[in-house]
């Protein structure tokens, strides 16, 4: 289990710019003095979120923050972004917290412990010295972590819970979608494409006499891919040099050119490329133009339930934030 991968939901806002200006040491010292670690930041129905759990969840980001802005007013802009959206975060899994726990429900302490040997085996190969390290370094005892530890998996489990609630998606929501929205659904011109690769090798004939003899079996009228299966030195061999349908950006440029040059049902000169000789043949063409909805099914229906999820848990969540009572110390 990764910890930040746990810990922190992604901050997409601030992923876009580019740059550099400030360690990410410098911007601690500037937002937390030494003797501010335990002000309070935020309270969320009585429980306290110090600056210190804010810092603690920003630190892994700071450099990222640093490395992206290209100013220092974009700098700025960015760590107080990032700030509120840790807050935010850190208050909404006091909220998921208190409905799960207000709801009734347990997590087996089997599964917890299970949870926790392995952040210990993922995060610190195994060594619990490290990891108590790691503790003393966050002042945190294995209490707190374990505690912490919890909260997150609770938080999951409650995000998971409600993305299965969720609606199901009908064959007319997909329909709607791709119909709404066909400029994502095109595709360039693409090939049905086997090849037969040749390498060099210490032993046996040189590449040119299995190029000469690829060209003898591909002239006595052996199939391109019987010879691939025999002839071939790379893992598409067993598939009779099977590469699917490719297009031009799928392939290095000096053989895309090749390819796409071909007409339907011809096979390539050997083509001599990084010490290896390839043959291609493009069995079928593909136009140029919208990949029909039978294809495409399966990515809109994940691209709606990823939609609909994400909806449901902000209304979720911001019922629950209304019902609670919130301060706000930043």
């Amino acid at each position: 289990m990764n910890l930040h991968h746990l810990f922190l939901r992604p901050i997409g806002l601030i992923l876009f710019l580019a740059g550099s200006i400030l360690s990410a040491q410098e911007s601690v010292d500037q937002m937390w003095e030494p003797d501010r670690p335990n002000a309070i930041a935020a309270k969320v129905e009585g429980k306290i979120i110090t600056f210190e759990q804010v810092r603690r969840e920003m630190e892994p980001l700071l450099r990222q923050v640093s490395r992206i802005s290209s100013n220092e007013q974009e700098y700025n802009a960015n760590l107080n972004r990032l700030q509120r959206d840790v807050l935010q975060n850190l208050i909404d899994q006091i909220l998921i917290v208190e409905n799960f726990h207000t709801k009734g429900m347990t997590i087996p302490k089997s599964y917890i412990e299970g949870e926790f040997n392995d952040v210990i085996q993922e995060d610190f190969n195994g060594e619990r010295d490290r990891f108590l390290t790691y503790l003393r370094s966050q002042d945190q005892t294995v209490r707190d972590f374990r505690d912490d530890l919890k909260d997150k998996i609770i938080v999951q489990v409650m995000k998971q819970q409600m993305r299965r609630n969720q609606a199901e998606i009908s064959p007319q929501m997909i329909k709607e979608f791709y119909e709404e929205n066909q400029a994502q659904f095109q595709r360039g011109k693409e090939v049905k494409l086997f090849q037969i690769s040749l390498t060099p090798s210490s032993e046996g004939e040189t590449v040119e006499e299995k190029t000469a003899t690829v060209e003898e079996m591909l002239a006595d009228g052996t199939s391109f891919q019987e010879v691939a299966r025999k002839m071939s030195m790379d893992g598409l061999a067993r598939r009779g040099g099977s590469l699917g349908w490719v297009g031009s950006s799928d392939l290095r440029r000096e053989l895309s050119d090749v390819v796409f040059a071909l007409p339907e049902g011809a096979v390539s000169d050997p083509v001599s490329f990084q010490k290896s000789i390839f043959f291609f043949y493009v069995e079928k063409i593909r136009e140029p133009g919208p990949i029909p909805l039978a294809e495409v099914r399966g990515t809109i229906e994940e691209m709606l339930s990823d939609q609909i999820a994400r909806e449901a848990q902000e209304n979720w969540l911001q019922r629950l934030r209304e019902k609670a009572y919130i301060e706000y110390f930043i």
